[in-house]
C-alpha cells in the first residue's frame, strides 16, 4: 500500500484531510506540530531557525512515505527548500491550478505570516502563463481561527473573497477550503483539494 505523510500545523486541517483522503489504496500518516505555525506567528515571519526544524520535520516523515506532504503555507518554504521531488508543499498545487488559464488571481490570506511566502510562491506560477496575482487579506478572520470560532473564521475569509473581481479566487491556507461553498457562482480554489490531487498523482 502506498503511504502518504502529512504535517499540519492546525488541528483543523487534520480533521479535513483525513475527511478527503478516502482512497483504499493509501495509507495516510497525519503529523500535528501547531508550535511550528504558533512560533512563526509570535515571530512575525517564518524565520530560519524554524525553517530548518521543519526541514528535518519532514526529512523524517519522507522516511517512512512515499510522499509527503505540507500543508502549512506559512512553513511552505521548507519544502522548497529540500528540492525532494516527493516532499510537496498543497499550496504549489493551487498556485498551479489558479494561474493555469492567465488572467486575474485573488489570493485569499488570513495570517500575516503567510503573505511572503504565499506572494513569491504565486508571483512564480503566474510568470509562467501571464496571470496577474493580487493579495486579498481576510482582515479579521485569523482572531477567530485562533478563537476557535471555526463558523465565523469561514464567513469573515468568504466575505473579504467576494470582494474581489478576480477570475479566479485562490484560497492560500487549508483552513480556509469551507468558504469555497459560501461562494456560489465564482471560480474558487482551494490548497487542500489541489495538493492532495498533485500528491496522488505522484504515488500513482
Amino acid at each position: 500500500m502506498k503511504k502518504i505523510a502529512l504535517l499540519h500545523t492546525a488541528q483543523v486541517n487534520n480533521d479535513l484531510f483525513r475527511q478527503m483522503i478516502i482512497d483504499g489504496s493509501v495509507d495516510g500518516t497525519h503529523v500535528v506540530r501547531d508550535d511550528l505555525l504558533s512560533r512563526a506567528v509570535a515571530a512575525g515571519v517564518f524565520t530560519p531557525e524554524l525553517n530548518l526544524e521543519t526541514q528535518d520535520v519532514l526529512r523524517g516523515l519522507a522516511e517512512g512515505a512515499d510522499v509527503v506532504l505540507l500543508t502549512c503555507s506559512t512553513l511552505g518554504p521548507a519544502a522548497d527548500a529540500l528540492g525532494a521531488p516527493n516532499i510537496l508543499r498543497v499550496d504549489r498545487a493551487l498556485a498551479e491550478c489558479a494561474v493555469k488559464g492567465g488572467g486575474s488571481v485573488a489570493v485569499v490570506v488570513a495570517v500575516e505570516t503567510t503573505v511572503t511566502p504565499t506572494k513569491a510562491l504565486f508571483d512564480e506560477e503566474a510568470a509562467k502563463t501571464g496571470a496577474q496575482i493580487e493579495m486579498v487579506m481576510a482582515e479579521n478572520a485569523w482572531p477567530l481561527f485562533q478563537a476557535g470560532d471555526m463558523d465565523g473564521y469561514i464567513t469573515s475569509v468568504a466575505k473579504c473573497a467576494a470582494n474581489t473581481k478576480a477570475d479566479v479566487i485562490a484560497l492560500a491556507q487549508a483552513s480556509m477550503a469551507p468558504a469555497a461553498k459560501l461562494l456560489p457562482g465564482r471560480k474558487v480554489l482551494s490548497s487542500p483539494e489541489a495538493g492532495l490531487a498533485a500528491a496522488l498523482a505522484l504515488l500513482a
